[in-house]
């Protein structure tokens, strides 16, 4: 009966993760090697007219979090997800109300934010 075995790229993967160990706090070696490194653009691109390649913007990472939300609050937000659908509004996930939502108090005056942000019962600074 024949054995089951990796596929080549998990072999390999792990292979080189094991041979290569890092101490933490050590910035992790590039995986260019010092040849590449040391080759100037016009080596690597010979053809002529076609440039340097653009480079490829970075993905932007989100930050995941969990918070906790009265019942009635997520209601609300269920609600509105409602009105905006049958205004003919897109449908519409609850990270982008709240992302929405921090675009509307970035805009606004510092005095209606903490207006509004003692209205849901926060507590005043200094008190």
């Amino acid at each position: 009966m024949p054995t089951k075995t990796a596929p080549t790229a998990v072999r390999a993967k792990s292979a080189t993760a094991a041979s290569v160990k890092r101490v933490r706090g050590e910035p992790a070696e590039s995986p260019i090697s010092p040849q590449a490194a040391a080759a100037s653009p016009t080596d690597q691109n010979d053809s002529e007219g076609a440039g340097p390649k653009a480079a490829k913007p970075r993905k932007v990472k989100g930050k995941t979090y969990s918070h906790t939300m009265p019942e009635h609050k997520h209601a609300a937000i269920l609600e509105l997800k409602q009105k905006i659908i049958d205004a003919g509004g897109p449908k519409t996930k609850k990270s982008e109300l709240i992302r929405a939502a921090m675009q509307l108090f970035i805009a606004m005056p510092v005095p209606k934010v903490k207006a509004a942000l003692l209205a849901l019962g926060a507590k005043a600074p200094g008190k």
